[in-house]
């Protein structure tokens, strides 16, 4: 990203709404949210990177990475096909 103001708030996986990391500092210029099957990573002021599990279900998974910026708010979504 071009701003450096930003944090993650949430992670949503299917629905499943993982927001409370009590070891994350989200005010941090960088820290890991990890659970279920992802790990999202601010890794400094501009970077963010998203590793997701191989999906092993028989649906798409939609991953919803939820930023936050003051007043702003804005997502990252992925959609994962279904394994074959």
């Amino acid at each position: 990203t071009k701003g450096t103001g930003w944090w993650v708030y949430g992670v949503k996986v299917v629905g499943q709404h993982y927001y409370h990391f009590p070891d994350v500092d989200i005010e941090a210029d960088s820290y890991v949210m990890a659970d279920d099957c992802f790990i999202v990573e601010r890794r400094n002021k501009t970077t963010l990177v998203i590793k997701l599990d191989a999906n092993t279900l028989n649906t798409e998974r939609v991953v919803r990475v939820e930023l936050e910026s003051g007043d702003y708010f804005d997502d990252v979504t992925i959609i994962q096909n279904a394994s074959e």
